[in-house]
């Protein structure tokens, strides 16, 4: 009984990464971005800023999201553009090789 206690505990009182994310500060440090969330999926510079992609789940549902870096600090919190279009691309695709398997 203990036991099946503490696992409750311990599974009750984690946040989501997402959630942890999404209550970030703009302002805050990247390593303590990394120590909350997570590290990112993917990174990239552009024009002096980092930019780290991160990948959430709701469910089924994936969740892409953006943060702008510039000089070890979070400038920036956005949708990740690229993945909303891969996506779309996506459904796309699928409805294409569904149609295409009923035939």
């Amino acid at each position: 009984m203990k036991k099946l206690f503490v696992l409750f505990l311990l599974v009750g009182c984690g946040t989501s990464p997402y959630k942890e994310y999404e209550k970030f500060p703009i302002g805050g440090d990247k390593s303590d971005l990394v120590e909350q969330v997570g590290s990112p999926i993917k990174s990239k510079r552009k024009n002096g800023i980092d930019i780290w992609t991160y990948r959430f789940f709701d469910g089924e549902n994936k969740i892409f999201r953006d943060v702008h870096i510039k000089d070890g600090k979070v400038i920036e919190k956005t949708e990740n553009a690229d993945a909303r279009e891969a996506e779309i691309e996506q459904k796309i695709m699928d409805g294409v090789l569904k149609s295409k398997k009923k035939n």
